[in-house]
């Protein structure tokens, strides 16, 4: 479980943006970075009794 949410109030993805391009950059003769630009938003869903 991630530090960032809790049993009680897990995240949910509310929205997410089309991703960008995908960049990639020559790191030597036979290694590249390639690097995706993702937007999503997050929201607590809280449960309900307990």
């Amino acid at each position: 479980m991630s530090l960032a949410q809790s049993e009680r109030a897990p995240l949910q993805v509310v929205n997410c943006e089309p991703p960008g391009p995908v960049t990639q950059q020559a790191v030597s003769v036979d290694e590249v970075v390639l690097s995706l630009s993702v937007s999503c938003r997050l929201d607590a869903g809280m449960k309900s009794g307990g």
